[in-house]
């Protein structure tokens, strides 16, 4: 049995509109949504048939934002939290207020999905964001073809899995800029501490981010030291590094490290005085050479967590701005 039921209008539809809604299994599900009655009626009519033969009514008048709720969010597998979180961030801010209640009948049309494009780039949305949501929105249209909603994926040319050229947008290879000399004087000077310290840590050892992170001071051994490149008047040995595969839960792995990557850095003396002035203004705890201000939630002195590279880039890139560098990291 099929209903129809009035529509209030909206900012966006300032006309009264007519759903036709029906029931599976107990649940409501709508058929579709019409400007006329007339429309509804008949759209009621054929919901009716498709009930009264078996078959499922609404597939290809099935709103998206329904079909991701009760479709494919549940049964989707993200991996981890982190891209959960990502995954629902980009529905609700950018699919679903857009594209949520068209049906797929409606989103079958190319013209619909590269006016929602065009809308993104108009926006000024990154390439890259722009790409994530596109490749997104395929993947959904990937499990709805499977389950029978859609003959074929229309953001991908009829009988191949390219992506319709209306639909591609250009991301701008990256690649690694190396800092020059007196950048590399810049940069650290216009950070506070802890951040000042482990950028120049990072610059005169070359460390990745989680093995500096993971330092204790007990890592850091006065003698005179040659590395095969550096000779210095200390040492510092890696032998552990920070991992957070959740991105939510960053932890100090001591057996993460292989054989081959536990390994002795030379400590020049000006790095050396550095991190003896450092540990003098900011002890940054009893074990971790780096640990993130504060106390934790609802605290504001104290002795931090550890250190995660989202928390530090939000000061670096507020130093570069303040250095008036370019970007250090990547350039296109």
């Amino acid at each position: 049995m099929a209903t129809i039921r009035p529509v209030r209008p909206s900012p966006r539809f300032p006309f009264k509109r007519y759903r036709v809604i029906y029931k599976v299994a107990g649940e409501q599900r709508q058929f579709g949504l019409y400007d006329t009655l007339d429309e509804a009626e008949q759209a009621k009519r054929d919901c009716e048939t498709h009930l009264a033969k078996g078959r499922n009514p609404g597939a290809k008048h099935t709103p998206l934002g329904q079909f991701i709720k009760h479709d494919w969010l549940p049964g989707y597998d993200p991996g981890s939290a982190q891209r959960l979180r990502t995954v629902k961030t980009h529905l609700n801010a950018h699919i679903l207020p857009s594209l949520g209640e068209l049906s797929f009948q409606e989103l079958s049309k190319l013209s619909v999905l590269t006016r929602w494009k065009k809308a993104l780039v108009a926006a000024g949305y990154s390439p890259s964001t722009i790409h994530s949501l596109l490749a997104l929105l395929s993947m959904i249209f990937d499990r709805a073809v499977a389950d029978h909603y859609l003959e074929h994926n229309p953001m991908r040319k009829p009988g191949t899995l390219k992506r319709s050229p209306e639909l591609q947008i250009r991301v701008g290879p990256s690649r690694p800029r190396y800092l020059t000399h007196p950048e590399a004087i810049t940069l650290p000077e216009a950070l506070a501490e802890p951040y000042r310290m482990l950028v120049l840590l990072l610059l005169y050892t070359g460390l990745r981010f989680g093995e500096a992170t993971a330092l204790e001071w007990r890592h850091l051994q006065r003698r005179a030291y040659f590395d095969g490149a550096v000779r210095g008047t200390a040492l510092l040995r890696v032998e552990q590094t920070v991992e957070d595969p959740d991105r939510c839960r960053p932890q100090i792995k001591p057996d993460a490290k292989t054989a081959a990557s536990i390994r002795q850095i030379a400590v020049q003396p000006y790095l050396l005085e550095q991190l003896d002035a450092y540990h003098e203004q900011y002890p940054g705890g009893p074990n971790l050479i780096f640990r993130a201000p504060g106390g934790g939630q609802g605290k504001k002195r104290g002795t931090g967590g550890i250190m995660v590279d989202s928390h530090v880039n939000r000061y670096l890139r507020a130093a570069i701005k303040t250095a008036k560098l370019t970007d250090p990291w990547t350039e296109s």
